[in-house]
């Protein structure tokens, strides 16, 4: 059976000058471009091979699964998969930050730009998916504000944030002009109603829910309506779509791991849609989603183990005692500072810091900064089992391919 062949994007020309003279003469010269507009895709009817659809109800399962088991441990499932999926959406944007740059900047430290960067990520995509509910209609406005989270902290992007562009932007090339840009997306006054379209695609309930992720995600891409961040704001969508279908009810799939760790053929992907070919980006999706359920479930099962192997470590204790009613806390939150722990276990400030001082010499937590006061700390083997789930879903999908 042949596939569906969706309506490939059309070129058109269109005016275009700097309008600050920069960058080398030939991008003073650039007077007119080639952009790409995307075809509306709300009303199309689709179909899809029995053997696509195979690898996408296999991974769709999967993901299910995983977030039925989640149900056991629910708190340190979900915010550590969703804290996974952030990080390695930003990863393929080129950002990185350690576990104590990112702590720094989650209380407030704006001295590491890409772990600030980082923070913001996590707050929106955070945000997004708590906006999704099974059967509820997702809007433009739940996007923009997203995207507004995201660069709440960026004042060279904030005066654009929250809105969809209003100039032409363009993908790699140079900085100055889409001269040699390997793809210059549909000029602004295009967008509105390109994304009106999306939305009205993204509600729609008669597509298979991995095949409608995906090519939402590729279309969005396509379209690249923001001057900033749409890579995250594209990933982040894919996870409300699955929210909202109900294929993930608790967790966050960690896909951007999967799509990061080849990330040429990610992109070329997105390049085949732009000629109306979505199968790759959807098998791409069905590996990346079986991938990263697969290696979620380790990970769930090592976290569940912590808590026990935390305990023998502390020795005998009362369980009356606030070090180990502090270890169900650390698998769900595992930077913290002391006024967190206190919050969570009910406490006085005052009586945290024994707790956050047994728990220290018992190698389970360890400071992240170097200060004596307002310190931060780590439970340091949930931080390494993050990392670890990543390395694990991207040695999976080229084992795959």
């Amino acid at each position: 059976m042949l596939e569906y062949q969706w309506p490939a994007s059309r070129t058109i020309e269109v005016d275009w000058r700097q309008e600050i003279r920069s960058g080398r003469r030939e991008d003073r010269l650039v007077r007119r471009i080639q952009a790409s507009v995307p075809a509306q895709i709300a009303n199309e009817q689709p179909f899809f091979s029995a053997n696509l659809m195979a690898k996408a109800e296999r991974a769709s399962l999967l993901a299910v699964q995983l977030d039925a088991a989640a149900g056991v441990q629910l708190g340190s499932l979900s915010s550590l998969l969703m804290r996974a999926e952030s990080a390695a959406s930003s990863k393929i944007e080129g950002l990185a930050a350690s576990p104590a740059d990112f702590a720094r900047a989650t209380y407030g430290s704006k001295g590491n730009a890409a772990a600030v960067e980082m923070v913001d990520g996590a707050k929106a995509l955070q945000w997004l998916v708590g906006q999704a509910q099974p059967g509820v209609a997702i809007c433009l406005e739940q996007l923009l504000h997203t995207h507004e989270i995201l660069f709440a902290s960026d004042s060279s992007t904030y005066v654009q944030a929250g809105k969809l562009r209003s100039v032409q932007n363009w993908i790699q090339g140079s900085n100055y002009s889409p001269l040699g840009a390997t793809h210059v997306p549909p000029p602004p006054e295009l967008v509105p109603d390109l994304m009106q379209d999306l939305i009205a695609f993204i509600n729609r309930e008669d597509i298979p829910v991995l095949a409608q992720a995906a090519v939402a995600h590729a279309q969005f891409e396509n379209i690249h309506p923001f001057v900033d961040g749409n890579g995250r704001i594209g990933r982040a969508t894919v996870s409300m779509i699955l929210r909202r279908r109900g294929v993930s009810k608790v967790v966050t799939i960690p896909l951007a791991a999967a799509l990061g760790a080849n990330r040429d053929h990610y992109f070329e992907c997105l390049s085949q849609w732009r000629l109306g070919n979505a199968v790759p980006i959807i098998e791409l999706f069905a590996r990346g989603i079986e991938a990263a359920s697969l290696e979620a479930a380790t990970t769930s099962d090592l976290i569940s183990t912590l808590p026990k192997l935390w305990q023998e470590r502390l020795g005998p204790t009362s369980a009356a005692n606030l070090a180990s009613k502090a270890l169900e806390f650390l698998t769900t939150q595992p930077i913290f500072n002391a006024t967190d722990l206190a919050d969570s276990l009910g406490v006085a400030l005052t009586s945290a810091y024994p707790a956050i001082a047994k728990l220290e010499a018992a190698d389970i937590i360890r400071p992240l900064t170097d200060r004596t006061r307002h310190q931060i700390w780590g439970a340091f083997e949930v931080l390494e089992e993050l990392e670890q789930l990543e390395l694990r879903i991207g040695a999976r999908m080229s084992n795959a391919t």
